[in-house]
């Protein structure tokens, strides 16, 4: 019994040795060799960081991931971490397109990859990875050899779809769109993998858009977003894409349509917050005097602003928001002008938003002043005019018919020396308004507006026309250019 009992107490302090044994030593690395539980938890902070870092990437957060990574590179002790950690410095490096990291990105995944470091389910991602980078860095032929290093390696579709796409890339910043889209065609054919090929289709939308191939490049876009929209609703970068390609384009009504059907209230606030602020701005961004779309990006705007003001898209949705109300007249000019003093297009958009006013409110000394001149085309467009001289011509007209029905004879006379002969033609051909027009002019008679008539109307075969001319001579005294 006694010799049993020693027994029993033997196997117990040998289990328990083992087991706490175990208890220290249970993290594995990729050599599977045993790490004791303080490089553990080191190796645990260091993969939950570079989740993060992945999470920021893939929602655009770039200068938050590069942060992170900055902070794991210099604190990481864990080998088995570093190829993941160098993999992201490199994502990074190329999103930011930072030529000073990219090339030392180059060579240390190519070191990772010659000491077999990279694990077999990640050597395609970073192969396509290394291709882009050695574009950017023009290094021409290791990026067409690292996108054809994927169909010598790799047997799956979906790998060789990658490869493609690697492929067109370099044919996109090489400028050979003609090619690559029959290529990608060609693709698409063989591979016969109808829900991946849409990363193909994607490629040769933006090879159209490139080429100036807009009407085809539609097509192509709206068979994306009827058969693929799944695969945009994850990807901000590919969204991207899309919607800058439309709106640059002028096809303002399909990015709009794009933008709301990956509308999902079930995302995760950043995403949808994101495709607000698209939707938001594409709305901004088409011109018209009507304020519908305006008052729908309102509203989305003031969606984004709810919650916490750490939000990335917070502080230009506030901007933008505030411009509608500024265009409502539920904010002052000078208020918005204040508030947004450092950006100058915004300031830009206010005194636009003053010359509208003075219109409104007959204000035509206002509108003739002449820092008014110099605003950007960009901005009259987006309030429904052609351009700024369209909007002009009808300031013009507008003081012009002010000016006479309101006899203001003084005025007459240095707008005749401002307005375009059309509208001054007009003017006077107008039974209407001519006698008016005629009587202001000789009342208040100047050398310069005489001069100014006289070359607008030289070539007029209307008698009236012509006696007004030598009556407004007589009047300056001008006796010979009279008879």
């Amino acid at each position: 019994m006694f010799i049993k009992l020693i027994v029993y107490i033997c196997i117990f302090l040998f289990s328990f040795l083992y087991a706490k044994k175990d208890f220290y030593y249970n993290y594995v690395d990729n050599n599977n060799e045993q790490i004791s539980n303080i490089i553990s938890s080191q190796a645990n902070y260091g993969a939950i960081l570079l989740d993060e870092v992945q999470k920021d990437i893939d929602n655009n957060k770039i200068l938050d991931a590069r942060a992170k990574i900055i902070d794991f590179r210099a604190n990481n002790k864990i080998k088995a971490l570093i190829p993941r950690g160098e993999y992201l410095y490199a994502l990074i490096a190329y999103k930011q397109k930072d030529p000073y990291t990219i090339g030392e990105s180059i060579n240390q995944l190519n070191s990772l990859i010659s000491r077999s470091l990279i694990k077999n389910k990640e050597l395609l991602k970073v192969m396509y990875l290394l291709s882009q980078l050695n574009m950017f860095a023009n290094n021409e032929q290791q990026a067409i050899y690292w996108a054809k290093n994927i169909f010598r390696t790799f047997d799956s579709k979906q790998a060789h779809i990658k490869g493609y796409e690697a492929i067109s890339k370099i044919y996109y910043k090489q400028k050979k769109h003609k090619y690559a889209i029959k290529i990608l065609k060609k693709a698409i054919t063989k591979l016969k993998d109808d829900n991946n090929s849409v990363v193909l289709l994607h490629e040769i939308y933006l090879h159209l858009m490139a080429a100036n191939r807009i009407t085809d490049a539609t097509k192509v876009a709206k068979n994306i977003i009827s058969n693929y929209l799944e695969y945009y609703k994850d990807d901000i970068m590919k969204i991207q894409d899309i919607v800058s390609s439309l709106r640059k384009n002028g096809n303002k009504q399909e990015a709009v349509e794009f933008l709301q059907s990956l509308l999902d209230e079930d995302m995760p606030k950043e995403q949808l917050d994101y495709i607000r602020f698209e939707l938001a701005n594409t709305y901004m961004a088409i011109n018209t005097k009507d304020d519908a779309f305006r008052l729908k990006a309102k509203k989305l705007y003031e969606q984004i602003m709810i919650g916490v003001k750490k939000n990335r898209f917070y502080k230009m949705s506030k901007l933008r928001r505030d411009e509608v109300l500024m265009r409502e007249d539920k904010l002052s000019t000078k208020e918005f002008y204040k508030r947004y003093v450092a950006y100058e297009f915004h300031r830009q958009k206010a005194l636009v938003q003053e010359l509208i006013l003075a219109l409104r409110e007959n204000n035509y000394d206002l509108l003739l002043k002449k820092r008014y001149m110099e605003l950007d085309d960009r901005i009259f467009e987006n309030y429904g005019y052609k351009s700024k001289e369209s909007f002009y011509s009808l300031v013009h007209h507008d003081m012009v018919i002010y000016a006479i029905e309101n006899k203001q004879c003084s005025k007459l006379s240095t707008y005749t020396n401002i307005i375009n002969k059309q509208l001054l033609t007009q003017v006077i051909n107008d039974e209407q308004y001519a006698p008016i027009y005629i009587n202001c002019i000789l009342q208040t008679p100047s050398v310069k507006t005489y001069l100014t008539l006289k070359k607008a109307l030289k070539n007029s075969k209307d008698a009236n026309i012509m006696f007004f001319i030598e009556q407004l001579a007589i009047k300056l005294g001008k006796y010979n250019e009279a008879y």
